[in-house]
């Protein structure tokens, strides 16, 4: 049996991702170690096989799964590890997949985001507080004042491992119509 390059660069992606996900689940945190590469291998696969429309293709996706997520970082409910994992996807799928993977991954990280608030009990002290963060962008405070807000909580630092609902939603996206 041979394996293509296809075969090779699929299995990357998938490890990355599972990779992503437990380092986030474990350490609340996404490695550059990971991320970087993965941009690179799709950068690199796209290239190969595509040539300079390939590059396109992969920068677009890149650019897109980036641009998707960065505004969550700037308003500090998103860690960076997140933001770059995005993208890396991106690399790997372009854009047209890359819109339906963020769709997924949003729907994957809100249901995760609820289970552990109900678990943990704070399901409606995190609705009042995301009313007041809505309060704040719509009244023109800034993402600056909501980034203060949003790490200013007292006693609170809990954290949804995202790159576990980015893995489960472009997991889903290779199987939704």
């Amino acid at each position: 049996m041979v394996i293509s390059d296809h075969q090779i660069t699929f299995t990357f992606f998938v490890s990355i991702l599972i990779l992503a996900a437990f380092f986030d689940i474990r350490h609340r945190k996404i490695p550059n170690l990971l991320t970087f590469p993965a941009v690179l291998v799709g950068l690199s696969f796209h290239v190969s096989t595509g040539g300079l429309q390939g590059l396109f293709f992969s920068l677009k996706g890149l650019g897109i799964g980036f641009a998707l997520l960065i505004p969550f970082y700037a308003g500090g409910g998103m860690g960076a590890g997140d933001v770059k994992l995005m993208a890396a996807v991106g690399a790997f799928v372009g854009t047209l997949q890359m819109l339906k993977i963020f769709l997924l991954t949003a729907v994957c990280g809100g249901v995760y985001a609820l289970v552990l608030m109900v678990v943990r009990g704070t399901l409606l002290m995190e609705l009042s507080f995301v009313m007041l963060m809505l309060t704040q962008a719509v009244s023109g405070g800034g993402l600056g004042a909501l980034r203060t807000r949003v790490n200013t909580r007292e006693g609170m630092h809990y954290t949804v491992p995202y790159g576990l609902a980015i893995a489960v939603g472009t997991a889903l996206s290779f199987f939704w119509p």
